[in-house]
């Protein structure tokens, strides 16, 4: 894999500049370990012994304003990938637990991908994900350490509204909201 992304630099000499990060449910076709059961009907210790359950939440608002939610579960693995965003092709990789969070798996795959391709993460300008990938660490390591500029979209954090209307005779009742909007 690595000798590959060493190869297409050759011929793709901005590769990696626009980079993208998210990840995918992969399903166990195993039975969790310890359920599986032989012939004469005892239990034994077949089963997926590194899997475990994970849950996608989606949520949003309806066109008439009501909310909607939609869970996904599964009992597996959850892959991790960053791609060159304009190339499409696989720059980084990683498996976990169903249950691992993206958030957390952002730095050390890009830490991966700067240890064995340092060329890459250094040309890097802008790497994209989900709202998934959004928190206060992950935003500055990108700046600070490896000057890439995070193109993540904002986590929703507040559980009620919080908009006020504004009032001409007070200037200060102007707030905005998680999106930066007055």
């Amino acid at each position: 894999f690595n000798k590959l992304i060493v190869e297409l630099q050759q011929y793709l000499p901005d590769l990696g500049k626009h980079l993208a990060i998210d990840s995918k449910a992969v399903k166990s076709v195993a039975k969790k370990s310890g359920k599986c059961k032989r012939n004469d009907g005892k239990a034994d210790n077949r089963g997926e012994h590194d899997a475990d359950y994970g849950v996608k939440k989606k949520y949003g608002t309806k066109e008439d304003g009501t909310a909607w939610e939609k869970l996904t579960s599964w009992f597996g693995f959850k892959l991790h990938l960053i791609v060159d965003s304009v190339y499409e092709l696989p720059l980084a990789f990683d498996v976990q637990k169903a249950s691992t969070s993206d958030m957390t798996n952002l730095l050390p795959l890009l830490g991966s991908l700067a240890e064995k391709h340092p060329d890459i993460v250094e040309g890097c300008e802008t790497l994209s994900a989900d709202k998934g990938y959004d928190s206060g660490q992950n935003n500055s390591e990108l700046f600070d350490r490896y000057g890439v500029k995070p193109v993540i979209d904002i986590r929703c954090m507040r559980k009620e509204d919080k908009t006020f209307l504004f009032d001409p005779s007070k200037p200060d009742n102007v707030v905005y909201n998680e999106k930066g909007q007055v």
